[in-house]
């Protein structure tokens, strides 16, 4: 598992040992992970960056890589991806098996910790609890690496172009856990602390499955907050990319095509605060 340089693994692995550094990175979950490409950003704005998305992985599980990096890396942009599921509160951590080779860092311990103490308690304490959480999925990932994340630079295209949720939206409302909110807040602080420059990132979502959502003014109340707190926001549920079904697979999650033009998109809104964050 320290070996692996693909997938998940490969990406906290990067994180506790490598320590590279670069001028921007992407952070999120899936629709960090298939929507932003870094090689179409950096074509753009002539900068190197890196996509940390983790599947699945909401920001309250995977915010103590994010400060971990933050302690080595140089000044940078953080682009911290967000959707309507972010703020869902969780009690069972998603893929605990990933973080084996982590949990001997105390602050990723303290993030897993904040959702399940249970799991992560069990994980530092007992000697080989980490192997009851492995399945044949992991030991195919073990056994058999995919492509290093060092050549796609963390992104993982979705090539399938047909829409594949028919039917209404799964998440018609959504549940915000105020504790989420206010350690978003905490870690956006700690990053402005460390000299980096945190911007939030809203991922597209096809227009039909954003009407169905109930009491959306709910999330945008935090989108109001955070600009509040002087953090750029850029709010891609207002791209006119969300009214194509063509470039997305299902609600919340663009193809190849749809991550392409949201990748432009992203890097000539950045390029006038990547430019001035320079200067």
């Amino acid at each position: 598992m320290k070996a692996l340089e693909s997938g998940s693994i490969g990406k906290i692995n990067a994180i506790l040992n490598t320590k590279v550094s670069y001028d921007i990175t992407f952070w999120g979950s899936s629709t960090t992970l298939v929507h932003v490409i870094p090689k179409e950003v950096d074509s753009i704005l002539g900068i190197e960056s890196y996509n940390y998305g983790l599947d699945g992985t909401n920001f309250q599980q995977y915010s103590g890589l994010l400060r971990t990096y933050a302690n080595y890396a140089g000044p940078s942009v953080v682009v911290i991806g967000i959707n309507i599921t972010t703020f869902h509160p969780r009690s069972e951590l998603y893929f605990p098996e990933h973080y084996v080779n982590a949990i001997g860092n105390e602050v990723v311990r303290s993030a897993l910790n904040s959702i399940d103490p249970w799991t992560t308690t069990k994980m530092y304490w007992i000697p080989l609890y980490d192997l009851t959480l492995f399945d044949d999925k992991l030991y195919y990932q073990i056994l058999n690496p995919a492509e290093s994340n060092l050549i796609s630079k963390g992104f993982q295209a979705h090539h399938g172009l047909e829409f594949l949720q028919p039917g209404p939206i799964p998440y018609d409302s959504i549940e915000i856990s105020r504790p989420y909110v206010d350690h978003l807040y905490g870690v956006l602080d700690e990053l402005r602390i460390k000299g980096h420059k945190p911007v939030i990132i809203v991922s597209p979502l096809y227009r039909e499955g954003l009407k169905e959502i109930k009491n959306i003014s709910d999330f945008n109340a935090i989108l109001y907050e955070l600009g509040q707190k002087k953090i750029p926001v850029f709010n891609y549920l207002n791209s006119d990319l969300c009214i194509n079904k063509d470039l997305f697979y299902n609600y919340m999650h663009l193809n190849i095509k749809g991550a392409k033009l949201h990748s432009q998109e992203l890097a000539y809104d950045l390029k006038p605060l990547f430019r001035s964050f320079n200067q």
